[in-house]
């Protein structure tokens, strides 16, 4: 479980740096390839952290859409020249806040046991 719990927290940590990232106006993130590469990194980082949770917590945890996490990531590693932008920011402005409260109710969950 403490495995888990240290893959959670990294979770959160990268979507807490991708909402850094994409604390900006979105002609401000196209324009600049550095915050780019930053959130592409640390969606990766996401992904390869959900991918490692073990599957106990994923089948307890059905809620979090867990398979497009890991999707993502693999599209970004491995398909990297169809990589869209746009859709990139709508995720982190859209689907992370979302992600981020249900990961931090699993990391409360386990707390209290």
């Amino acid at each position: 479980m403490s495995a888990d719990i240290n893959r959670l927290e990294h979770i959160i940590e990268a979507i807490d740096r991708i909402q850094n990232y994409t604390a900006v106006k979105y002609a401000d993130y196209e324009k600049s390839q550095e915050k780019q590469d930053a959130v592409i990194s640390n969606f990766i980082k996401l992904g390869e952290a959900a991918g490692k949770l073990s599957p106990e917590l994923k089948a307890v945890h059905p809620e979090v859409n867990w398979r497009n996490a890991v999707g993502m990531r693999n599209v970004l590693v491995h398909d990297y020249v169809k990589i869209d932008y746009k859709e990139l920011w709508q995720t982190a402005k859209n689907d992370l806040p979302v992600l981020k409260k249900q990961i931090q109710k699993i990391l409360e969950d386990i707390s209290e046991k």
